[in-house]
């Protein structure tokens, strides 16, 4: 079975390059394709294993080397995951399919793990995801579905996360990652 769809799927460079891709495959046999499968099998395992650990209200759609990440419950800013994930280097396209492909390596799936732990953790901690687990590598972050913290920019240009000043009601203090969190 082989899975084909996009925007330009029809223009002739496109066409191409799916005929020299089917091509390659041929010329690799087997090998390419259980190359996939243990990569593909890897990810979901560690993506899988993550979600457990942290309690994220996560599910993964699968069949073979495409992977798709769901929310199980609605999450008005819960994309904010992904843009976390986009800042440690790894890009998933909100509510699309991801595919790994021959050109990934082993070291690209502990990125994309890594990536993806971090990342719950961080929006975890700003309230953006919430906590059903006692795990300590999230305990103590907020279990709730209200907005603590909003993204923005500080006096620099540099991206920050600003909380609600008590104080002034309307108004949001420059906040910094929570102590158990390190931005690399």
């Amino acid at each position: 079975m082989t899975y084909f769809a996009g925007t330009f799927v029809r223009h002739p460079l496109a066409l191409a390059a799916a005929k020299q891709t089917l091509l390659y495959l041929k010329t690799q046999g087997d090998e390419a394709y259980e190359y996939l499968q243990r990569i593909s099998d890897r990810l979901e395992f560690g993506m899988q294993k993550v979600i457990a650990e942290t309690g994220a209200p996560i599910k993964l759609a699968r069949c073979f080397s495409m992977i798709k990440p769901e929310f199980t419950r609605e999450l008005p800013l819960g994309d904010l995951l992904f843009a976390a994930m986009r800042k440690r280097g790894i890009h998933i396209w909100e509510h699309r399919v991801c595919f790994l492909t021959l050109a990934h390596k082993e070291s690209d799936i502990d990125l994309v793990i890594n990536a993806f732990r971090e990342s719950i953790i961080e929006t975890r901690a700003y309230g953006f995801l919430p906590c059903s687990t006692t795990n300590q590598e999230t305990a103590g972050f907020v279990d709730s579905d209200a907005i603590p913290a909003k993204l923005g920019k500080d006096r620099q240009g540099n991206p920050a996360w600003f909380i609600p000043d008590t104080m002034n009601p309307g108004q949001f203090l420059l906040s910094s990652p929570p102590p158990s969190f390190s931005i690399s």
